[in-house]
């Protein structure tokens, strides 16, 4: 979105720390031209402007984007857990209720949110897609700001159909989020 949002990716480890990560980042294509010519150039440029959508949508919450580009077997793992399209859904919906609103003095928007393509290969007509996600929160509460930064790492699993790439799975291999330039959260240290 990913996170994403993903993403947010590993939304709720993040919203617990105030900082929150992109939610998987997705959204709405036309029908993929590189699978016929299965060229990788024009498959990772289609992958690359949907992640592209989804971090505008995302931070404009607008959950659509990311409804119209997961399968409906879209599956989100980390650390041994999965959850579904539908709770990722609910997740992603909380997640952009959440940000930007003011609770109890305390208020997060996101700034920015972006998903590079690390590295990109077939698999039949499936891509897979190894990724880098960033996105930059600042919070306020009673007077104080906090400027929180987040990085995800992973592999989504893209399909080609009739309605453009769909999303079918995102595994997320590590997440890092940072307070004002302090490391606060740590996947690989849990």
């Amino acid at each position: 979105m990913k996170f994403s949002l993903s993403l947010s990716r590993a939304v709720l480890g993040a919203l617990l720390l105030i900082a929150g990560v992109a939610t998987p980042q997705i959204a709405q294509a036309q029908m993929p031209a590189s699978v016929a010519t299965h060229s990788t150039a024009k498959a990772r440029q289609e992958i690359a402007a949907i992640y592209a959508r989804h971090a505008r949508a995302f931070l404009k919450k607008d959950l659509s984007v990311m409804q119209n580009a997961l399968s409906t077997d879209y599956l989100y793992h980390f650390r041994g857990e999965s959850i579904s399209r539908e709770q990722s859904l609910q997740i992603s919906h909380f997640q952009m209720r959440f940000f930007g609103a003011n609770y109890n003095g305390l208020s997060i928007k996101f700034v920015s949110a972006n998903t590079k393509i690390k590295s990109f290969q077939w698999r039949g007509n499936d891509a897979i897609v190894w990724f880098e996600s960033k996105s930059v929160a600042s919070a306020s509460y009673q007077g104080r700001s906090r400027r929180s930064e987040s990085v995800s790492y992973g592999r989504e699993f893209w399909t080609p159909t009739s309605q453009g790439w769909k999303l079918r799975q995102t595994y997320v291999q590590s997440i890092r989020v940072w307070g004002n330039g302090q490391k606060v959260f740590d996947s690989d240290e849990l």
